[in-house]
């Protein structure tokens, strides 16, 4: 459902297509760009130089939010004796972009000609909302683009707990997701629930159930909640990171086979809520014990 596009820098230099194809990136969009090369954005501001100084203005506050919110690192080489389009068309042979965007259509090597973009193109078309399977493997395919590309993770589901084997095999897929094809660095991924069972309990389940499926050197820290009187419950479950989120309807835990779970992009105003909610200065729960951390071996 999220979907990763190698963007040529200079397809951005005219004003109506930057407006148009920069707008329709991010992770509520559904569509990240590839950091392709690592100086993507010093290409993109070469190319705009002929920008009013408005556009400019617009230029710096779009850029500032993709490169928050809508860029990905990507560990594909560039080769700078070659132009754009060959590097990504390379690249693209060895480790598929979704659909690279260039300044001419090649439907053959699935390249997008930057002006004549539209929603009915399959390759531009994306889902914002997902029915999927709830098998450990699915549940994380359907995210994986999002988790290789995110510094930072919140995996949250009120109900988890370490001694079930239907939390422990999503989330052993999610973390091998979260590190597959990762250009450089361990992210930080953290799992929030709520207190169901004694401190000891759970760390004992927690470390006798979970040592051995984390990634080696992966650090997973577990913060445990409690709802405050009057406030709101701990009870919907998401997987919130640095660039967007996802929730999901029914859990982050797996069922029997033929069973389902409706899943859906984040828009910016709910994420950025749910994100200050866990990860902000302020919470909107309370923690009654301090949280704890395991390292994969």
């Amino acid at each position: 459902m999220l979907k990763e596009y190698a963007l040529d820098p200079a397809c951005l230099g005219e004003w109506p297509a930057f407006r148009y194809l920069i707008e329709n990136f991010g992770v509520p969009q559904g569509r990240l760009i590839a950091k392709f090369p690592s100086k993507w954005l010093k290409m993109v501001y070469d190319s705009c130089g002929s920008f009013s100084f408005q556009q400019k203005q617009k230029l710096q506050h779009e850029l500032n939010r993709i490169k928050k919110h809508g860029l990905c690192r990507t560990s594909r080489p560039y080769d700078g004796n070659m132009d754009w389009l060959e590097n990504a068309l390379t690249q693209h042979n060895n480790h598929p972009f979704h659909a690279i965007i260039s300044a001419e259509n090649d439907a053959d090597n699935q390249v997008l000609a930057a002006a004549e973009i539209t929603e009915a193109d399959p390759l531009w078309g994306v889902q914002r909302t997902k029915v999927v399977s709830r098998q450990a493997e699915d549940m994380a395919a359907a995210v994986s683009t999002l988790l290789a590309a995110a510094k930072h993770i919140l995996l949250i589901d009120p109900h988890f707990g370490p001694e079930n084997a239907r939390h422990r095999r999503p989330l052993q897929a999610f973390l091998r997701a979260a590190v597959q094809n990762r250009p450089n660095g361990m992210p930080t991924v953290e799992v929030h629930t709520q207190v169901k069972s004694t401190e000891k309990f759970f760390r004992d389940e927690c470390r006798k159930e979970l040592t051995n499926l984390i990634p080696v050197s992966l650090t997973i820290r577990f913060v445990r909640w409690t709802a405050r009187e009057g406030g709101q419950p701990l009870h919907n479950r998401y997987i919130l990171t640095d660039l967007g989120g996802v929730s999901f309807q029914h859990g982050l835990d797996d069922g029997r086979a033929g069973e389902t779970d409706d899943i859906a992009l984040l828009d910016r105003e709910s994420y950025e809520q749910r994100w200050n909610e866990y990860a902000g200065g302020n919470p909107a729960f309370d923690v009654l014990e301090e949280p704890f951390e395991l390292v994969g071996q």
